[in-house]
């Protein structure tokens, strides 16, 4: 996970973006948002994966739980 994701900030940066990557582990409902408050992030961006409907109700929905604790704008990809 570290090495694609430091790979994705190196193409951005490449780009001119200014990029801070950063891996949480444990319950992603609760890590993203401390993350994001931690390093003050003027945005955050999320992969989305494309559950079914039934599991995003059996799993829930991290995004939507995500982006309403999270002060900036997220970006869902």
């Amino acid at each position: 996970d570290w090495k694609q994701l430091r790979l994705y900030g190196h193409k951005l940066r490449e780009q001119g973006n200014h990029v801070s990557e950063k891996l949480g582990f444990g319950n992603p409902k609760k890590e993203i948002p401390l993350i994001v408050e931690k390093i003050n992030a003027d945005l955050l961006v999320v992969g989305q994966h494309g559950h079914r409907v039934i599991m995003d109700i059996i799993l829930g929905e991290t995004i939507a739980e995500v982006r309403h604790k999270v002060k900036c704008p997220v970006l869902v990809v």
